[in-house]
């Protein structure tokens, strides 16, 4: 028996004593979407406390930064509840396989995808607009 045969008699005995593929993709959805939940209520709180925090009668940078940490929670909860709408329909995707039913044709098959890190944004649209709420406010 060669190196390649007993490789492959190896690997072909791991895989068949592990759990069905459309089980453990339906375990890894389902931990995707708890962890997402926990991820949105964490941004919904942090946004809670930038919200309170810009409401107070600040000046000069302070006011600038609390401004900065709303647009920020913002933007995390705003990805969060995309997460979990994601996630949600990939548990939904995997349920289907689970249970044999064929795949809902509507369903996109990007919405089904695990989320990839996605592009940075920027915080302000134009040199001009970060100047005029970040920069000129310190200086003043």
């Amino acid at each position: 028996m060669d190196e390649l045969d007993m490789f492959t008699e190896e690997n072909t005995a791991e895989v068949g004593g592990g759990p069905a593929p459309a089980e453990s993709a339906l375990s890894r959805s389902e931990t995707r979407v708890q962890d997402a939940h926990t991820a949105l209520a964490q941004a919904e709180e942090t946004l809670l406390a930038a919200q309170e925090k810009s409401e107070q009668n600040l000046t000069g940078w302070l006011r600038a930064a609390a401004t900065e940490a709303l647009t920020q929670s913002e933007r995390a909860s705003n990805g969060a509840l995309e997460e979990v709408e994601t996630a949600s329909n990939a548990l939904e995707a995997a349920r289907r396989r689970t249970a044999g039913k064929p795949e809902d044709e509507s369903a996109s098959p990007v919405a089904a995808a695990p989320a990839t890190e996605d592009a940075p944004q920027a915080f302000y649209d134009t040199a001009e607009e970060f100047l005029h709420e970040q920069l000129l406010p310190l200086y003043k």
